[in-house]
């Protein structure tokens, strides 16, 4: 990997970071009134699948609430499965510098290649082996959309035709190999 595309993967990672951050399209929402109108959480749940679909290697970061650590939150926490459901930092916080490193971190992995997890920290020294904290999670099956441990719950077929016509552009793009050439 080139130094100019390792560039433009961290910017992607934290483009897609802060977008999740900002407008709060995390699984906080999944059935609250604030996803209900304006569908934050489904939105970011489909930008996700495209990722997957486009053929393209990544790891999705699903950060904690941000900026909420106590004095003693250091030692980060990965999960799976898209399962924190309060809306609230009780949902478990995260600092931006961790989130920051994990994404640097994850970029030189091969162990966090295909993942997404759900980052937390908790109390505890920082860990500074980082494949420590990326090889025990399971990889996104290929040619899935939805993470490993997702809940199955927003079936393609129910989704707006738009949503499905990205998505089997993106599957195109990804088989006649465009981002290749792109690269090139």
């Amino acid at each position: 990997m080139t130094a100019l595309e390792l560039f433009f993967d961290l910017v992607f990672a934290f483009a897609v970071s802060q977008l999740s951050q900002h407008l709060a399209c995390d699984r906080r929402f999944t059935r609250s009134a604030y996803n209900r109108t304006t569908e934050a959480h489904d939105w970011k749940r489909r930008s996700e699948r495209l990722v997957r679909a486009s053929g393209l290697p990544y790891t999705i970061v699903r950060p904690g609430w941000f900026d909420y650590n106590g004095q003693d939150q250091h030692r980060l926490v990965v999960l799976q499965g898209d399962r924190r459901q309060a809306r609230d930092s009780s949902d478990d916080v995260v600092a931006r510098r961790q989130i920051a490193q994990v994404l640097v971190r994850s970029l030189s992995s091969d162990h966090a290649l295909r993942k997404t997890f759900e980052l937390i920290a908790t109390a505890g020294a920082a860990q500074d082996d980082f494949d420590a904290l990326f090889a025990p999670l399971d990889a996104d099956p290929q040619g899935t959309l939805d993470g490993v441990h997702d809940m199955a719950n927003m079936a393609m077929e129910d989704e707006p035709q738009r949503v499905r016509d990205d998505a089997v552009l993106a599957h195109q793009s990804a088989s006649s190999g465009i981002h290749q050439r792109l690269k090139q």
